[in-house]
């Protein structure tokens, strides 16, 4: 079975109308299976649609999931929050099939700001688990310990490729295949898939204009 699939990192509503068009074209032109977002936003104040709705308004995906975990007018342990109401999720648009469950991650209080979730999608012929790890090694090492190693990874690991590589097992690793860089800010990489089986045929980079680059893969499994 060959499958593409996109990651990408919305970065919210930061410049979000200049943003917009320039996500959907690049969805277009690549037309993937699957597409993992992370960074989802949902402002009642400017839409009652979240981010990944509102460009699936013109995309028109068969299949959708948005899973929130995160408010923002919320203080989850750090003493910060803000008095706008905004919500952070996990999304997937496909053209398959797919439930849906969330694994909640652990965090450690008082060194992360907001909680963390994997997002596990069944696709029945494929399980892909769509991820955006902690920022913190601590918690990372111990969301690490839960992630299901029978599925896809996919998504904003926030660790960089050596961290990645001393834990990944028998796994297969995108950035084995092609070496990149998917956070320009930092000239470094955070985003990656791994497969549990497999193989990958192609691994390409995209801009989409975050601080965050999307990335496209081919993948047989």
């Amino acid at each position: 079975m060959i499958v593409t699939i996109l990651t990408m990192n919305l970065q919210g509503y930061i410049n979000w109308n200049n943003r917009k068009d320039l996500i959907t074209k690049i969805i277009k032109k690549y037309n993937p299976d699957i597409i993992a977002f992370q960074e989802i936003h949902l402002d009642k104040m400017i839409s009652n649609k979240d981010t990944m709705n509102q460009l699936n308004k013109e995309l028109k995906y068969p299949y959708k999931k948005v899973l929130f975990y995160f408010d923002y007018s919320k203080d989850y342990g750090r003493g910060i929050f803000q008095r706008n109401p905004m919500k952070e999720g996990l999304g997937i648009l496909a053209k398959y099939k797919f439930t849906t469950k969330k694994l909640n991650l652990p965090i450690i209080k008082g060194l992360d700001r907001w909680p963390r979730i994997a997002m596990l999608c069944d696709f029945k012929k494929l399980k892909l688990a769509n991820i955006h790890l902690s920022k913190y090694k601590e918690s990372r090492e111990k969301q690490w310990k839960l992630l299901s190693k029978d599925h896809i990874l996919i998504g904003d690991f926030n660790m960089n490729p050596n961290e990645l590589k001393k834990i990944k097992g028998n796994q297969i690793l995108s950035y084995d295949f092609k070496k990149y860089i998917s956070y320009p800010k930092d000239k470094t990489t955070y985003d990656y898939s791994l497969l549990p089986k497999g193989k990958f045929l192609e691994v390409k980079i995209i801009n989409q204009e975050t601080d965050h680059k999307a990335i496209y893969f081919k993948i047989e499994i």
